[in-house]
């Protein structure tokens, strides 16, 4: 934790270094596997709501919205992703039948297995990206969608790609049905 004031839109720049590091990993996991997709740089966003808007506004109307929720499970896998559509809601139920009792990860939580990724930043991988999220859940909807978008571990920066490309970079997720819409 570093010491400085705590200054409206004051980002730090150790923080800000470690973002664009961040950033550039993900960058590198996705070109490593030959899909295609572009990068937007946008405002801070701080909802799945802000980001599509924003992800608008930066050249990518009508992608849907990938959104990343952790949950911490028990053993042997601690905690497991989930992918869903944006504008809609976990199905507890179904999630639940796929890998038992859960809760939802806290924040601290989520600070430690995404190397700082505050919610809302979070790309939606598991390892390698995330070596300490063990599982991956990926709604069925989200590979049918022919753009989808999500925070590339940046509050400013999205990435957009079609779901069948998305589909290649998670292969050893688990996909099955596991949102409503709202």
């Amino acid at each position: 934790m570093n010491n400085a004031p705590m200054v409206e839109g004051f980002v730090h720049p150790n923080e800000a270094l470690a973002a664009e590091q961040r950033y550039r990993a993900l960058l590198l996991h996705i070109e490593g596997a030959g899909v295609a997709f572009r990068c937007l740089a946008h405002p801070p966003c701080r909802s799945s709501v802000e980001s599509a808007a924003a992800r608008a506004s930066a050249g990518a109307p009508g992608s849907i919205g990938a959104k990343a929720l952790i949950l911490r499970g028990a053993a042997p896998i601690r905690f497991v992703m989930t992918v869903l559509p944006g504008m809609h809601k976990l199905r507890i139920d179904r999630v639940r039948a796929v890998i038992g009792k859960f809760r939802f990860a806290q924040t601290d939580e989520i600070l430690e297995v995404t190397a700082g990724l505050e919610p809302g930043m979070i790309p939606p991988f598991a390892a390698p990206v995330f070596p300490a999220i063990g599982g991956l859940i990926v709604d069925e909807l989200m590979f049918s969608f022919p753009l989808i978008g999500f925070n590339a571990a940046h509050a400013q920066r999205s990435v957009v790609m079609s779901g069948t490309e998305y589909a290649k970079l998670v292969p050893h997720a688990t996909v099955t049905g596991i949102s409503e819409a709202m």
